[in-house]
Protein backbone atom coordinates (compact mmCIF):
# COMPACT_ATOMS: atom_id res chain seq x y z
CA UNK A 1 0.00 0.00 0.00
CA UNK A 2 1.33 3.45 -0.96
CA UNK A 3 1.47 6.17 1.66
CA UNK A 4 1.08 9.86 0.85
CA UNK A 5 4.27 11.40 2.35
CA UNK A 6 2.62 14.79 2.90
CA UNK A 7 -0.17 13.45 5.11
CA UNK A 8 1.03 10.02 6.19
CA UNK A 9 -2.33 8.52 5.14
CA UNK A 10 -2.76 5.77 2.60
CA UNK A 11 -2.92 7.13 -0.95
CA UNK A 12 -5.86 6.30 -3.15
CA UNK A 13 -5.17 4.09 -6.14
CA UNK A 14 -3.91 6.14 -9.09
CA UNK A 15 -3.69 9.37 -7.08
CA UNK A 16 -0.50 11.39 -7.01
CA UNK A 17 0.80 12.51 -3.61
CA UNK A 18 -0.65 15.84 -2.57
CA UNK A 19 2.59 17.78 -2.59
CA UNK A 20 3.13 16.93 -6.26
CA UNK A 21 0.90 18.99 -8.49
CA UNK A 22 0.96 17.74 -12.06
CA UNK A 23 -0.69 19.83 -14.74
CA UNK A 24 -1.67 18.73 -18.19
CA UNK A 25 -2.61 20.48 -21.38
CA UNK A 26 -5.75 22.62 -21.19
CA UNK A 27 -8.82 20.62 -22.17
CA UNK A 28 -9.46 22.77 -25.24
CA UNK A 29 -6.01 21.86 -26.56
CA UNK A 30 -6.07 18.18 -25.60
CA UNK A 31 -7.80 17.10 -28.82
CA UNK A 32 -5.74 19.33 -31.13
CA UNK A 33 -2.54 18.18 -32.74
CA UNK A 34 0.29 20.70 -32.66
CA UNK A 35 3.50 20.05 -34.53
CA UNK A 36 6.30 19.67 -32.02
CA UNK A 37 9.60 21.48 -32.43
CA UNK A 38 12.77 19.44 -32.68
CA UNK A 39 15.30 20.25 -29.90
CA UNK A 40 18.02 21.15 -32.44
CA UNK A 41 15.67 23.71 -34.01
CA UNK A 42 15.01 25.26 -30.62
CA UNK A 43 18.75 25.38 -29.89
CA UNK A 44 19.45 27.09 -33.24
CA UNK A 45 16.83 29.74 -32.50
CA UNK A 46 18.33 30.25 -29.04
CA UNK A 47 21.84 30.68 -30.48
CA UNK A 48 20.50 33.17 -33.01
CA UNK A 49 18.68 35.09 -30.26
CA UNK A 50 21.88 35.14 -28.19
CA UNK A 51 23.86 36.50 -31.14
CA UNK A 52 21.28 39.24 -31.74
CA UNK A 53 21.25 40.12 -28.02
CA UNK A 54 25.07 40.20 -28.00
CA UNK A 55 25.10 42.52 -31.01
CA UNK A 56 22.57 44.78 -29.30
CA UNK A 57 24.85 44.85 -26.24
CA UNK A 58 27.86 45.76 -28.39
CA UNK A 59 25.81 48.47 -30.12
CA UNK A 60 24.82 49.90 -26.75
CA UNK A 61 28.48 49.90 -25.70
CA UNK A 62 29.48 51.82 -28.84
CA UNK A 63 26.60 54.28 -28.34
CA UNK A 64 27.53 54.94 -24.70
CA UNK A 65 31.15 55.41 -25.70
CA UNK A 66 30.17 57.85 -28.45
CA UNK A 67 27.99 59.87 -26.06
CA UNK A 68 30.16 60.00 -22.95
CA UNK A 69 33.73 59.18 -24.00
CA UNK A 70 34.18 60.07 -27.68
CA UNK A 71 37.28 58.56 -29.24
CA UNK A 72 39.05 58.90 -32.58
CA UNK A 73 37.79 57.01 -35.61
CA UNK A 74 41.01 54.98 -35.62
CA UNK A 75 40.27 53.70 -32.10
CA UNK A 76 36.76 52.70 -33.14
CA UNK A 77 38.22 50.81 -36.11
CA UNK A 78 40.61 48.96 -33.79
CA UNK A 79 37.71 48.09 -31.47
CA UNK A 80 35.68 46.72 -34.41
CA UNK A 81 38.69 44.75 -35.64
CA UNK A 82 39.22 43.21 -32.21
CA UNK A 83 35.53 42.46 -31.85
CA UNK A 84 35.35 40.67 -35.21
CA UNK A 85 38.60 38.80 -34.54
CA UNK A 86 37.26 37.63 -31.16
CA UNK A 87 33.99 36.14 -32.53
CA UNK A 88 35.30 32.53 -32.54
CA UNK A 89 36.43 32.99 -28.93
CA UNK A 90 32.96 34.24 -27.94
CA UNK A 91 31.36 31.11 -29.41
CA UNK A 92 33.96 28.86 -27.79
CA UNK A 93 33.42 30.54 -24.43
CA UNK A 94 29.63 30.02 -24.74
CA UNK A 95 30.21 26.30 -25.27
CA UNK A 96 32.82 26.05 -22.50
CA UNK A 97 30.48 27.82 -20.07
CA UNK A 98 27.61 25.41 -20.88
CA UNK A 99 25.39 28.22 -22.13
CA UNK A 100 23.56 25.81 -24.45
CA UNK A 101 23.32 22.80 -22.14
CA UNK A 102 19.71 22.81 -20.91
CA UNK A 103 20.52 20.80 -17.78
CA UNK A 104 23.17 23.31 -16.75
CA UNK A 105 20.73 26.24 -16.98
CA UNK A 106 17.69 24.99 -15.08
CA UNK A 107 17.92 27.78 -12.51
CA UNK A 108 18.16 31.43 -13.49
CA UNK A 109 21.16 31.97 -11.20
CA UNK A 110 23.10 29.18 -12.95
CA UNK A 111 22.21 30.67 -16.31
CA UNK A 112 23.37 34.12 -15.19
CA UNK A 113 26.64 32.62 -13.98
CA UNK A 114 27.18 31.06 -17.41
CA UNK A 115 26.31 34.31 -19.19
CA UNK A 116 28.78 36.26 -17.05
CA UNK A 117 31.47 33.61 -17.66
CA UNK A 118 30.89 33.73 -21.40
CA UNK A 119 31.05 37.53 -21.50
CA UNK A 120 34.17 37.59 -19.31
CA UNK A 121 35.95 35.10 -21.55
CA UNK A 122 34.81 36.94 -24.69
CA UNK A 123 36.01 40.33 -23.46
CA UNK A 124 39.18 38.70 -22.12
CA UNK A 125 39.87 37.32 -25.58
CA UNK A 126 39.47 40.82 -27.06
CA UNK A 127 41.92 42.21 -24.51
CA UNK A 128 44.32 39.34 -25.24
CA UNK A 129 44.08 39.98 -28.98
CA UNK A 130 44.75 43.69 -28.38
CA UNK A 131 47.89 42.75 -26.45
CA UNK A 132 49.07 40.26 -29.10
CA UNK A 133 48.36 42.67 -31.96
CA UNK A 134 49.94 45.52 -29.94
CA UNK A 135 46.92 47.78 -30.22
CA UNK A 136 47.59 50.39 -27.54
CA UNK A 137 44.59 52.49 -28.53
CA UNK A 138 42.19 49.81 -27.31
CA UNK A 139 40.07 51.28 -24.52
CA UNK A 140 39.63 49.32 -21.29
CA UNK A 141 36.57 51.44 -20.55
CA UNK A 142 34.97 50.25 -23.79
CA UNK A 143 35.79 46.62 -22.92
CA UNK A 144 34.01 47.05 -19.58
CA UNK A 145 31.04 48.62 -21.36
CA UNK A 146 30.88 45.67 -23.76
CA UNK A 147 30.97 43.23 -20.84
CA UNK A 148 28.16 44.95 -18.90
CA UNK A 149 25.98 45.61 -21.95
CA UNK A 150 26.30 42.06 -23.31
CA UNK A 151 25.54 40.51 -19.91
CA UNK A 152 22.44 42.68 -19.53
CA UNK A 153 21.21 42.13 -23.11
CA UNK A 154 21.69 38.35 -23.08
CA UNK A 155 20.15 38.04 -19.60
CA UNK A 156 17.04 39.92 -20.74
CA UNK A 157 16.88 37.84 -23.92
CA UNK A 158 17.14 34.61 -21.91
CA UNK A 159 14.23 35.72 -19.70
CA UNK A 160 12.11 36.21 -22.81
CA UNK A 161 13.29 32.82 -24.11
CA UNK A 162 12.21 31.16 -20.84
CA UNK A 163 8.71 32.61 -21.28
CA UNK A 164 8.59 31.43 -24.90
CA UNK A 165 9.75 27.92 -23.91
CA UNK A 166 7.16 27.81 -21.13
CA UNK A 167 4.39 28.74 -23.59
CA UNK A 168 5.62 26.15 -26.10
CA UNK A 169 5.65 23.45 -23.40
CA UNK A 170 2.17 24.36 -22.19
CA UNK A 171 0.73 24.17 -25.69
CA UNK A 172 2.44 20.85 -26.37
CA UNK A 173 4.82 22.11 -29.04
CA UNK A 174 7.95 21.56 -26.98
CA UNK A 175 7.52 18.35 -25.06
CA UNK A 176 9.28 15.10 -24.49
CA UNK A 177 8.28 12.06 -22.49
CA UNK A 178 9.76 11.88 -19.01
CA UNK A 179 9.37 9.50 -16.11
CA UNK A 180 9.81 10.78 -12.58
CA UNK A 181 10.46 8.06 -10.03
CA UNK A 182 10.01 9.15 -6.44
CA UNK A 183 8.04 11.71 -4.52
CA UNK A 184 10.66 13.58 -2.52
CA UNK A 185 11.48 17.28 -2.87
CA UNK A 186 13.87 16.66 -5.79
CA UNK A 187 11.19 14.84 -7.76
CA UNK A 188 8.69 17.62 -7.08
CA UNK A 189 11.24 20.22 -8.20
CA UNK A 190 11.94 18.25 -11.38
CA UNK A 191 8.25 17.97 -12.20
CA UNK A 192 7.82 21.68 -11.52
CA UNK A 193 10.79 22.54 -13.77
CA UNK A 194 9.63 20.32 -16.62
CA UNK A 195 6.04 21.51 -16.63
CA UNK A 196 6.53 25.22 -16.05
Amino acid sequence: MEVDPSSGRPAKAGEAPRHLHVTTLPSKLAGQQHPTMHPSTVKRWLVLADVVAGLVGVGVAFAVQALWWPVDVDVVRVEWLLLVAAVPFWFASAVLNHLYAARSNLRRLDELKHIVGTAAMGVGSMIGLAFVLQQGEFGRRWALLVFVAVVLAVTLERQVARKVFRRLRRTGRLSRPILVVGTDENAAALVHTCLL
